[in-house]
This record gives structure tokens, C-alpha cells and sequence, in this order.
């Protein structure tokens, strides 16, 4: 299911986490981490960094350590629609389809108009086996922004996986 990239109050961000993401997408887990955990230890407890270590946690394949740098994250920007949906597919992929499920729909709450995050949402939502909640969830993307590619491919998709061919 396709996404588009989000833009919030966690992208922005200190310039020394682009060069930790840089690090985690080149594999280099331990220099991203590290710069994670010298913004904290220098006072920049931000969402955004929070973030990061949540995305090192995951790729080491500690889910319960994303989960607690997320849930750390949220109390610190609770309205951020990014960080509830980045603990759904933490939650989701540890088992927890009831608390993804409840993280899903805490983050759609908190971001009415985001499209991006209603489109994200249903990814998550269509995953976690509930397809008439997804499709709502996409339908709702589009009428925020009708030219949401993701959102109109991943609406067409459940519905040519579910059988019906009329959005």
C-alpha cells in the first residue's frame, strides 16, 4: 500500500538528524544511534529524534524499544498524526492488532484533515484486517485531497482485492 513522505511539526527537526537518517538508511545503525543519543543527553528531547531512535529500534528488531521511544515521542507531541501511526505498524507487527488498532485511530483524531495520515491509516487498518474502516480511510484522504495518487491506488487496490470495482 503506497504513502506518501509526512510533513509536521516532527520534520522539523535538528540538522544533525538528517545526518542520522542518512546513517540508518545506509545500514550504519550504531552511528545513527549514537547521534540520536548525543541530541538527547544534550537536551534535545524532540519528537523528531525520539523518531529516530524509535526507526533504529525497529531495524535491530526491537519492537518494544520503537514502542517506548514513540510512546516517549507522543507525550511530547501527542497531536503528531506520524508518531501514532508509526507505533500502529510497531504494535501491529508485535501482534497487538487491538493496540494498533486503538494507535490508528488516536492518530486519525488527532490530524482530521491530514490526508497523508488518513491514507497511512488505511494501510495500516486494511493490514490489521479491517477493509471497511481502510476504505473509509482512504475515501477520507481523497475528499481532503483528490489528487492523493496513494490514496486513489491503495482504494482501488482493497477494492479489486475485496471484488468490488466501484469506489
Amino acid at each position: 500500500i503506497a504513502s506518501r513522505p509526512a510533513t509536521s511539526a516532527v520534520s522539523e527537526r535538528p540538522p544533525e538528524v538528517d545526518e542520522a537518517v542518512a546513517a540508518l538508511r545506509a545500514g550504519r545503525l550504531d552511528e545513527a544511534e549514537a547521534i540520536g543519543r548525543r541530541l538527547l543527553e544534550g537536551g534535545r528531547d524532540e519528537p523528531g529524534v525520539l523518531r529516530l531512535l524509535a526507526r533504529v529500534a525497529a531495524a535491530r528488531g526491537d519492537r518494544a524499544g520503537a514502542c517506548r521511544a514513540l510512546e516517549r515521542a507522543l507525550a511530547l507531541a501527542p497531536t503528531a498524526p506520524e508518531l501514532g501511526l508509526d507505533l500502529a505498524d510497531q504494535l501491529a507487527v508485535m501482534g497487538r492488532t487491538d493496540d494498533a488498532l486503538e494507535a490508528v485511530n488516536r492518530a486519525l483524531e488527532s490530524a482530521p484533515q491530514a490526508a497523508y495520515a488518513h491514507n497511512r491509516g488505511g494501510g495500516l487498518l486494511a493490514r490489521l484486517g479491517q477493509p471497511r474502516a481502510a476504505a473509509a480511510a482512504f475515501r477520507r484522504a481523497l475528499q481532503l485531497d483528490d489528487r492523493l495518487t496513494a490514496a486513489r491506488y491503495n482504494l482501488g487496490l482493497l477494492l479489486a482485492l475485496a471484488g468490488d470495482h466501484h469506489p
